[in-house]
């Protein structure tokens, strides 16, 4: 992400660094005590920042490289998020202290913060959405996050509903036929929502198939709070209905009342009448900022299977809610 909040246009979690990253591993090895290095990898997945798996003689770690163009006050924000988190309960790997005792740690320019390596998969890395159980430890890590009373200093969101309009006039060109009029009916069904009204709370914002891992013993593992903000959690909910549960049973407009209704069992506070009738405009949004995501990545650059899935991923959700809507008719 470049200072004015716009992506970054370099491909690849390497091109996001200016550093030498087996200097940098090093560093860190002896920075954080952790040992002789015995390996270490670039994870691929994701849009932002670079993610290494560190393999040491004392511990394996994850360390998350902020990417160059990102604010100063990013990573102790993220650092700090991830704190109030595991505090709350949620299900984040423990943040390493270096040898100053800061979560936080500068070397060569970057900022970065090291965590345990949680074992397991993602549902990206299985390719299937979550089954009903792994659904409700979705829904109960959300609801813990939204309990959560905190108010970060915001931090722009590329993928926010927020953003919605002035992404679509960005690749407004790179539409088709069809895609163009499923993001314009998106459009109007959000402008007529008035979801700024909407009760906030804090949200992860990115409970996506990259951020949540299944250990072997079938618990669940959340990851990068580094988009948390403060908005409606209904825009946690739509992400979670059409990006996570994508592949699923049901059309997203059925998935979205089904997440719904499943979270307003466990939250402390149930979905309000008001959150309830935006369902149908959360959903169609969160699918259009897939499309529009995806669409912006492409031109960037970042092209491959995870770019052409977020395609497939907005166009399949938008497509569900125009043939709801024909068939209500």
């Amino acid at each position: 992400m470049t200072p004015d909040g716009t992506l970054s246009t370099a491909p690849g979690p390497v091109g996001r660094v200016a550093t030498s990253l087996p200097e940098l591993v090093e560093h860190v090895a002896a920075r954080y005590g952790l040992g002789d290095v015995a390996s270490w990898s670039v994870l691929e997945t994701g849009y932002e920042d670079c993610n290494l798996d560190l393999r040491a003689r004392q511990a394996r770690v994850v360390v998350k490289v902020f990417s160059a163009g990102r604010p100063a006050s990013v990573p102790a924000r993220t650092a700090g998020i991830i704190t109030r988190a595991r505090a709350a309960g949620v299900r984040h790997p423990a943040l390493r202290r270096d040898a100053d005792g800061g979560h936080v740690h500068e070397y060569d320019g970057h900022h970065l913060i090291v965590m345990d390596f949680a074992p397991g998969q993602s549902f990206y890395e299985m390719g299937r959405p979550p089954s009903e159980d792994e659904l409700g430890k979705v829904l109960e890590q959300a609801a813990l996050i939204h309990a959560i009373d905190a108010r970060p200093e915001p931090v722009f969101d590329p993928w926010a509903i927020d953003n919605l309009l002035p992404l679509a006039r960005q690749v407004g060109d790179l539409l088709d036929a069809e895609q163009r009029r499923l993001v314009g009916a998106c459009l109007e069904e959000v402008a007529g929502a008035r979801w700024r009204e909407l009760p906030e709370a804090l949200i992860h914002a990115d409970l996506t198939a990259g951020n949540l891992l299944v250990a072997p013993d079938g618990e669940l593992t959340v990851l990068d709070f580094a988009l948390a903000n403060r908005w409606p959690r209904l825009q946690e909910l739509a992400v979670i209905a059409a990006s996570l549960m994508h592949g699923a049973p049901g059309s997203l407009r059925e998935r979205m009342e089904h997440v719904a209704a499943r979270y307003s069992q466990i939250a402390p506070v149930p979905l309000s009448p008001g959150e309830l009738g935006a369902l149908g405009a959360f959903g169609r949004a969160a699918a259009a900022m897939e499309l529009l995501g995806g669409l912006n990545q492409w031109r960037q650059g970042n092209r491959g299977p995870e770019t052409d899935s977020l395609i497939v991923i907005g166009t399949t959700g938008l497509r569900d809610y125009v043939l709801a809507d024909v068939r209500a008719v």
